[in-house]
């Protein structure tokens, strides 16, 4: 299975249009190491799996961009709608989100590919992660 590269929605392998969306799946964000069975090896033999980072599609005045840092290093610039990932190996990290004045950050471990989808909350105006496994 492989996610949507607009809403996140599960696509079946080979899928090329998301049933949720609409959005067609061609290029390099088809299936990927989200529908592999196991860890891909990384350097020296260690495992390294997929941090699959998406933003919701939310609708705002003012919608800055979220800027992603994994173990205090910026990886990330996740944009409204938008899906992007990275290759992290195994273990704990430390993921955070920055968007103007507003920060979250949470550990993470990674022992299999995963998925965090952001959002801000309409009430709070908070930062929002939801993890899918």
């Amino acid at each position: 299975m492989a996610f949507c590269i607009k809403c996140g929605a599960l696509i079946p392998d080979g899928g090329k249009l998301c049933v949720n969306c609409q959005q067609r799946q061609a290029g390099p964000f088809g299936p990927g190491p989200q529908a592999q069975a196991g860890p891909a090896p990384g350097a020296g033999g260690q495992a390294v799996y997929r941090l699959t980072v998406a933003r919701k599609d939310q609708y705002f005045l003012i919608n800055p961009t979220m800027k992603v840092f994994i173990d205090g290093v910026e990886r990330l610039h996740v944009d409204n709608g938008v899906t992007l990932w990275v290759d992290l190996p195994a273990g704990m990290h430390v993921f955070s989100v920055k968007s103007g004045f507003r920060k979250m950050e949470m550990p993470i471990h990674l022992s299999q590919n995963l998925m965090l989808v952001l959002s801000w909350n309409r009430v709070t105006g908070e930062i929002e992660v939801e993890i899918f496994y």
